[in-house]
């Protein structure tokens, strides 16, 4: 009995190694590869700008991530920040002003009180602008291309 229990311990053993070790490179199975950078306007790193990968290849799906507050992002394509795929894409950059703020206690207002707060909102909502220039917003207009290899992108420059 105890030989049989050092097999199962040992075989759960093996297993859960065997699972770690192809856990930790699934992203290289499924062919992505790491795509880290940073985006520049005007020489200054832009925090909370939408950075999206289009690919060339229609094949490949998009990667798409969200610069920190210090420019950097780290592009996603199936889960967070496992990168993307090699290959070449389109690049896009947009950052927006922030939307008005809805009263947090909009849900303990009166259907009154609700409805002027949500009118109040949908009227400012025209007053979200670009904070970038248009042309980065398109794929066809940002001028922006990138290669991705076989090995990733570890310091990747985004100069709008």
């Amino acid at each position: 009995m105890t030989n049989k229990k050092s097999f199962v311990i040992t075989v759960f053993v093996l297993s859960v190694i065997v699972l770690f070790v192809f856990g930790c490179s699934v992203n290289r199975l499924r062919g992505l590869v790491p795509v880290e950078g940073i985006v520049f306007y005007d020489g200054k790193p832009v925090a909370e700008a939408n950075v999206t990968f289009y690919p060339e290849n229609q094949e490949n799906r998009t990667a798409v991530a969200l610069t920190d507050a210090n420019g950097k992002f780290k592009l996603t394509t199936l889960e967070a920040n496992d990168g993307a795929f090699p290959g070449a894409y389109k690049v896009t950059v947009v950052k927006y002003s922030a939307p008005p703020n809805i009263d947090a206690n909009i849900n303990n207002m009166s259907g009154l009180e609700k409805s002027a707060a949500m009118k109040k909102y949908l009227d400012a909502k025209d007053e979200v602008k670009s904070l970038l220039p248009t042309k980065y917003a398109a794929p066809n207009t940002s001028g922006l291309t990138v290669t991705v290899s076989t090995k990733g992108v570890r310091d990747l420059k985004l100069e709008l």
